[in-house]
């Protein structure tokens, strides 16, 4: 298990990049963040071959 916190969404597609890449459809993904940012992670995921099933989205309001 890791954890990993990003400053903006391209570190974050960096780090993804890194894990799918590593992980590949073993792991389950944990997003986090804004709708839109969520959205666009769990898409560039799958763009990487991640199963949508082993994508996990936790989208809240409020951050700016």
């Amino acid at each position: 298990m890791d954890y990993s916190k990003s400053a903006n969404l391209s570190q974050s597609k960096k780090r993804l990049k890194q894990a799918a890449e590593q992980y590949g459809n073993k792991a389950i993904y944990l997003l986090a963040g804004r709708p839109g940012d969520t959205e666009a992670m769990k898409k560039f995921l799958e763009d990487k071959g991640i199963d949508s099933k082993q994508i996990k989205l936790d989208s809240f309001r409020g951050l700016k």
